[in-house]
């Protein structure tokens, strides 16, 4: 009989009764078989074997398994940190795409330590943008998506803050299409705007003016038509709850509310794209499909628009994924994250480490920092704290309180002379004082002198 590959009933049969520890809690322990049993029928579907041999590879695949398990007692976090000593080369290799036409990527010893250290606002935020509609290529996928922010600011040529000011010729067809609101005010801003930078963002004058009413609500817009000469706006500003106090006039008071407050609004104003995405990059995957690869920006944002497929969409930012996606989707990213990271200059690094250090990081439900800030003072003794950072603040600060050491950690064990809590002294033999009753004495040998 020929080789052939497992079925799927073969397979199971394969993984029945696989001695998963049975100390672990239920559902820690069913997660933990769930994920095992996965790797295992990845790598069993991929097998071409004789059927005779299933008895034997059913025995070999559970022999591996135990075997692999890490003995009691094992110094599992000193193993994990040793794997992970050659971040300090990253910083060598972090160059070699300086100057790149591409988003900007932290890589390196930087990188590390953002993650370690788990920084709140990073320096750069990355992110992939996937759109649900499918681009032939990277020009059609400009065209239909635009995701940079673009402020008023950057599309006004000249800005003018005025007192009761004309109404040019537009105006009667305006009162005709929309309301006469504007005419309750005195105030207004005049906006020269910039017809290139508009036609180059695919934006209308009548979509700026529904972006300002829409953010301002005291405003009121009044804009010239696209064929116009000039392209003119009149934001027509209400400053009838502006009241003076006793430094000012009140006319005085509603000049400067417009001039520093109204003016600076409405230049900070994004008027299409998403806030804080700088800039974006066409990428093309394997699989032909185009996406965007772009910095700045959160995530609640990408995947509030309504053409990002947010199943695929993600960015780089660890806070952001623990805010929209939960603890299980930040430990998912912070392991990819640091593989990613780690295996930068193709060193190959189990990811098994990894895991466990992810895993202590985000145990509380939340994201600690692997440092000083981050450790929480009531799990550590004195002794361990001292051993860790500022040595002499800790100490000093111990003393002042009176803190006291259980001498149960491996720092402590280490600086005080006593067998540490590990490997074979993780454990303590009783001796039964009832059966020593039963021992036959040996009997004496005479000692031979020399």
């Amino acid at each position: 009989m020929s080789k052939r590959l497992l079925t799927s009933e073969e397979i199971a049969h394969i993984l029945h009764d696989l001695p998963i520890p049975k100390f672990l809690p239920p559902l820690i322990r069913e997660a933990v078989a769930k994920e095992i049993c996965t790797s295992f029928r990845k790598q069993l579907s991929k097998m071409q074997v004789y059927p005779q041999i299933l008895s034997k590879i059913k025995e070999c695949v559970h022999h591996k398994y135990v075997t692999s398990l890490a003995p009691t007692g094992d110094m599992v976090g000193i193993l994990a940190s040793q794997s992970m000593e050659s971040f300090t080369q990253m910083t060598l290799n972090m160059f070699h795409s300086a100057g790149l036409s591409e988003k900007n990527v932290s890589l390196g010893l930087p990188r590390f330590e953002e993650l370690m250290n788990a920084t709140s606002n990073p320096k750069i935020i990355g992110w992939n943008f996937y759109p649900i509609e499918k681009f032939e290529n990277s020009e059609t996928l400009r065209a239909s998506i635009l995701l940079p922010e673009v402020k008023l600011g950057n599309l006004i040529s000249r800005a003018n803050p005025e007192l009761n000011g004309s109404e040019d010729v537009w105006y009667p067809l305006h009162d005709i299409l929309y309301s006469k609101e504007y005419k309750k005010c005195n105030w207004r801003i005049r906006l020269y705007m910039n017809p290139d930078k508009i036609f180059r963002q695919s934006l209308t004058l009548v979509q700026i003016a529904w972006e300002i009413e829409r953010q301002l609500e005291t405003t009121f817009v009044v804009c010239s038509p696209m064929g116009s000469e000039k392209l003119v706006m009149d934001v027509y500003v209400d400053t009838q709850q502006i009241t003076a106090d006793g430094n000012f006039s009140e006319e005085e008071a509603k000049e400067q509310y417009v001039r520093d407050i109204v003016l600076k609004a409405l230049k900070d104003l994004c008027i299409s794209g998403i806030h804080g995405v700088e800039a974006v990059y066409p990428k093309q995957a394997k699989s032909g499909d185009w996406y965007f690869e772009g910095n700045g920006g959160s995530l609640i944002d990408l995947l509030s628009h309504p053409a990002c497929n947010s199943i695929k969409t993600l960015n780089d930012n660890m806070w952001d994924i623990l805010e929209c996606l939960g603890i299980e989707a930040t430990r998912t990213f912070l392991i990819s994250e640091l593989l990613k990271v780690l295996s930068f200059d193709g060193s190959f690094v189990n990811p098994k480490h990894v895991m466990l250090l992810v895993d202590r990081m985000t145990m509380d439900g939340n994201i600690s920092a692997v440092n000083r800030y981050g450790m929480d003072r009531e799990h550590f003794g004195p002794l361990a704290k001292m051993a860790f950072e500022e040595s002499t603040e800790n100490t000093l600060r111990s003393a002042i309180h009176g803190e006291t050491d259980d001498l149960k950690g491996v720092n402590a064990c280490i600086i005080t002379g006593k067998a540490a809590n590990i490997g074979g002294s993780s454990c303590e033999l009783l001796v039964d004082l009832s059966q020593l009753e039963n021992v036959e004495e040996e009997p004496s040998t005479d000692l031979i002198e020399f």
